[in-house]
Order: C-alpha cells, then structure tokens, then sequence
C-alpha cells in the first residue's frame, strides 16, 4: 500500500494573547495561502473566566478556542503542526570534542544533563550537529519536534550540537488539546518555526541574521547563520511590558494604552515627551539584549558579526521602532513578512504585510511539511 503525505496543512500558534490559523496547500512547486484566521483570548473571555494569559486557561477553554477558529476559518484539514513557546522548552548550543557517530549518540544524553535544568527523564529531547559532522538526528526523535540540519560534513577541532528538550507534561497536554479539537497533530519549538518563514533562501541563508520576535508576553531572540538556527534566547521585555508603561504613565486604561502603542508607537511629540520617556527603556532593553546576544554569538565564531534583524511579533510595526533600532545599532533592520513566499491574492497583499509579523510562528508551521 502506498502511503502520501497530505498536500495541506494547517499551523496552528497558540500564543498568550490569541491563537492564530494558517492553512496551506501546495501545488507543485507553490506553496498557496489557502486560509488563515486569529482568536484573541478578549474575544472569547467575556463568556469565559475573563481571564488575559491563554497559559493559564483549562484545557477545555483552549480545545473550546481552537473549535471555535476551526469553525470560523471554516476549514476541513485535520492535519495540523502546533507550536511550543520557547519559554517552554530548552534550547541551547554545546561544544564537543570529535568523535564518531556512535560516541557522540552515546555522550549528547549524559551531556544534556549539564545543560536541561530539569532530570531528563522528565523531557523529550533531540539533538542535530549544525559545525563540524555531517547532521546526525538522535534516536531520542522528540515527539516530531525537528533541529537544525548539518552545514558541514568535514571534521574539525570541535562539534557544535544544538540541543532541545521540552518537558514531558507540556508535550502531553498539547497532544490531548489536540486529539480532543479532532486534529491530528505534530509539533515544533516556535522558534524553528520563524526561521522557517522568515529565512529567504539565497538572500538571509548566506550569513548571520538575528530574529528578534517581540510578542506579548516575552520577547525571543533567535540567531541564525547560514540559514539554520544557532542560538535562542527568551527574556520578559515584552508588548504587554509597553503597553503597561504606556498606560501607567499616560493614565490610560489598558486598551487605550493598547490602540496609543499601534497608533503612535516612539514617532510622539514633544508633549508626549513623558510616554516616551516610560517606553524607551523598554526599547533599550531589547536593543541591548541583541548586542549582547551578538557580541557572544560573535567571541563563539572567530567574528561572524550579524548582517541583519528581522523584527516580528505583534510590536514589530511599531511606528518609528524600524528605524530607531536600525540607529542605535548600525544595522540593517526589516519587518517579517512571512506570507511573501507564498501564492496568495493580490487583493489581500496589504492585509498579510501588516498581519504577517503576528503570523511569523503559524505561517512557519504550516510550512514544515510543504518545503
């Protein structure tokens, strides 16, 4: 019997403040927009618990979200790609000594130890070599949730291994959500995710660029070099972080705050000088992370410096961020656009440039298996 791989997919991001739906379907070489759709948790909390964190919902609250955008999107695809938070899992970059094949299968488990804060008996975990050996999965595959893949096939004085676990209870509590929704799941570290849709092959693949994915409740920092992904990190400078400052220094309530911040972003008048003074620091923060995050990407690779940033998450269209960040590091800056890879309407292509940096990590998804 023959089996196929299905030709559409949905991608499916469970974030803090919304879920978001892609549905993709490829056709030969072209991957099309078939469908795409967005819950916010404010649109479905006035029937609910009221309460702001889609983390701290039941399990019947999230399945209820989730049916509820399936039913909106009024799609019928059931095999569907579910992303895991960074701030959920352990991802990280180690250095080894050569050795074969069988040495290092042997050796990443017992070293994985130093590195995952939790006993590995409590998490799903897989490794790829992204320096110095030919790409090498573990046996250990982690619940369908892919790494990087080998850039190098010659040996040298070192191996770098990127190295991801997920707990074991966030693993099984996303396969239930998804069983109990009607869809037959896989599952991917987000951060794999917005490489996958932000990465344009022979353009950002051939050097370093830095994904700065600023969403609501964190903000995660990927590195990717060649075109696969080197480093993450995860830290709480966030939108919501703006959003309160704006709120506590102008006197707004939150969503005014909230509609201030998309409006107006850092481009404010000088009147405005004390909202401007309360977001900055903000901004600062996330500007330092980056340098810090690169001057130690740069001290690990002999000099490989970042060529590019890529901003996404729902305070990448910032009014004015592009260009004050672009500033403060001498640095190319752009906004995600994760839907210009793919075949869409030509009537929709104002809409997806301001939606796609809230959809970098769905877009992503709904890819893996299509490219």
């Amino acid at each position: 019997m023959l089996f196929f791989k299905p030709h559409k997919y949905l991608g499916i991001d469970i974030g803090t403040s919304s879920i978001k739906l892609v549905e993709l379907k490829k056709d030969g070489d072209r991957v099309t927009l078939n469908n795409y759709g967005e819950l916010k948790i404010v649109d479905f909390m006035n029937v609910k618990t009221g309460k702001i964190d889609i983390s701290r919902l039941s399990d019947k609250e999230l399945i209820d979200m989730i049916r509820q955008l399936l039913v909106a999107t009024r799609t019928n695809i059931k095999n569907a790609i579910f992303s895991i938070p960074i701030f959920s899992s352990f991802v990280t970059l180690i250095d080894l000594p050569p050795m074969s094949d069988k040495e290092l299968a042997e050796s990443i488990p017992f070293e994985a130890r130093k590195y995952i804060p939790v006993p590995t008996n409590e998490v799903q975990f897989s490794w790829s070599i992204i320096e110095g050996f030919r790409q090498q999965s573990s046996s250990q595959a982690l619940a369908n949730l892919p790494a990087s893949k080998g850039t190098s096939s010659e040996i040298t004085s070192r191996v770098q291994v990127l190295l991801v676990a997920v707990p074991n209870e966030i693993i099984n509590r996303y396969k239930n959500i998804a069983k109990s929704a009607g869809l037959i799941a896989e599952f991917e570290v987000e951060a794999f995710s917005v490489v996958r849709s932000l990465i344009k092959k022979g353009i950002e693949d051939r050097g370093v660029v830095i994904i700065a994915d600023i969403g609501a409740k964190s903000t995660d920092i990927c590195v990717v070099d060649n075109g696969f992904l080197r480093m993450s990190h995860n830290f709480e400078t966030s939108g919501s972080s703006i959003t309160k400052a704006l709120s506590e220094s102008a006197g707004l309530n939150q969503e005014k705050a909230e509609e201030f911040k998309i409006k107006k972003g850092i481009k404010l008048a000088s009147s405005e000088k004390l909202a401007l003074d309360s977001i900055l620091p903000l901004i600062d923060m996330i500007i330092f992370e980056i340098q810090r995050i690169d001057t130690g990407y740069q001290r690990r690779t002999s000099g490989r410096k970042v060529q590019k940033i890529i901003l996404s998450g729902g305070s990448a269209n910032l009014p004015g961020l592009v260009d004050y960040i672009s500033n403060q590091l001498g640095i190319v800056v752009t906004i995600a656009d994760p839907f210009s890879k793919l075949s869409a309407s030509s009537i929709l292509n104002q809409t997806l440039r301001e939606i796609g940096p809230t959809f970098s990590v769905a877009v992503g998804l709904a890819e893996r298996n299509l490219i």
